[in-house]
């Protein structure tokens, strides 16, 4: 005759589990979670700098533009003066040059 337990035991699943790896997979799980958050993290730390880059660039090309307003506006007054200033056409170059660039640059963040 089987006493109250074992009647008890034997109508329990007799399948085993094995907790040892559902262990192993939570510590996976943990793992992805940690690596995730990290990964993310630097995501959003580089869409920042990305913004800032942007924002840097846009500045630098307003200020750039401004400084070729006032490069024009100093050799049409040394034309008037009757005075030909070469380091202004080098300036000037340079000026465009940089425009140039911080456009490409821009558009290039505004890809992103």
């Amino acid at each position: 005759m089987k006493s109250n337990i074992e009647k008890v035991y034997s109508k329990l699943p007799q399948k085993k589990h094995n907790l040892g790896k559902q262990r192993v997979e939570l510590a996976n799980l943990q793992v992805i979670i940690s690596q995730f958050r990290e990964i993310n993290s630097s995501a959003m730390d580089a869409g920042g700098f990305i913004l800032k880059a942007k924002d840097t660039l846009n500045k630098s090309l307003e200020n750039m533009q401004s400084l070729k307003d006032e490069m024009s506006e100093a050799q049409e007054m040394a034309r008037d003066l009757g005075v030909e200033i070469s380091e202004l056409n080098e300036y000037e170059e340079r000026i465009n040059s940089s425009i140039s660039d911080y456009k490409k640059n821009i558009d290039v963040l505004n890809s992103i």
